[in-house]
C-alpha cells in the first residue's frame, strides 16, 4: 500500500510539472503550486478511484500542498553552500517555485539564503525550462561582468541543458534513477561534472 501511495504522489508531481511546462509553452503561465492543487483528482481517477471528489476533500488537497512546503534538502546541501561561500562564491537559487516557498525550505534547513538571491520563474512569467528564466538568472547574478563565470548545478539533465543554452558551466547531481533512453540523449548534449553527493561540490 505504501508503494502504491508513493507512486501516486510521484505521478501527481510529474503531471503537475507537465501541465506547468505545457501552459508556459502556450503563453498561459500559471504557478506550479496552483497547478499542483488541480491535478490531484485527475491522478486519483487515473489510479482507479471512480469518484475522487468523495474519496478526498479540498481540505485533504490543501493539507498535501502545505506538506509540500516541508520538504528537506538533499544530503550535503548545507555543507556545500557553506564551503562555496567560504571560497568566495556568490550562491543564488534559480527556481520555478514561488520565492516564499523556497525561502521556507532554506529557513527550515537552517541555511542562510537571502530572499533577493532566490530567482523565481514567476519574475518573468514563464516556466522552466524556457530560456527566459535562465537568461533572467544570468542577468541578476551579473554573469556577463568581466571575468565572471556562472556555474549552474541541478539534479535534472533538462535543467542543465537549458542553463547551458544561455552559457552556464554545469554541475549535475546524479540521482541514480535517470536511466531511460531520453535521459541518456540529454546527457550527450551537455558536458558537466556529475556529483553523487552534494558534499562532493564543496570546495
Amino acid at each position: 500500500m505504501f508503494t502504491t501511495l508513493k507512486a501516486i504522489l510521484f505521478v501527481r508531481l510529474s503531471s503537475a510539472e507537465r501541465d506547468y511546462a505545457y501552459l508556459s509553452t502556450m503563453k498561459k503561465y500559471a504557478t506550479y503550486e496552483s497547478i499542483l492543487k488541480q491535478t490531484f483528482y485527475r491522478v486519483l481517477y487515473q489510479a482507479g478511484i471512480s469518484s475522487p471528489e468523495t474519496f478526498a476533500t479540498q481540505d485533504d488537497i490543501s493539507f498535501l500542498v502545505a506538506s509540500y512546503r516541508k520538504l528537506k534538502p538533499r544530503p550535503g546541501m548545507p555543507e556545500m553552500f557553506r564551503d562555496l561561500r567560504h571560497a568566495g562564491f556568490e550562491v543564488y537559487c534559480c527556481t520555478d517555485a514561488s520565492p516564499d516557498r523556497v525561502k521556507g525550505y532554506f529557513d527550515q534547513a537552517g541555511v542562510d539564503m537571502p530572499a533577493e538571491r532566490i530567482l523565481s520563474a514567476e519574475e518573468v512569467g514563464v516556466g522552466k525550462p524556457d530560456q527566459p528564466v535562465y537568461a533572467m538568472a544570468r542577468q541578476k547574478v551579473g554573469a556577463d561582468s568581466e571575468g565572471a563565470v556562472t556555474v549552474f548545478a541541478a539534479a535534472h539533465a533538462w535543467d542543465c541543458c537549458a542553463a547551458r543554452a544561455v552559457g552556464c558551466v554545469l554541475i549535475r547531481r546524479h540521482t541514480g534513477i535517470q536511466r531511460s533512453n531520453h535521459r541518456f540523449a540529454l546527457r550527450k548534449q551537455i558536458r558537466h561534472s556529475i556529483l553523487h553527493d552534494l558534499r562532493e561540490g564543496s570546495v
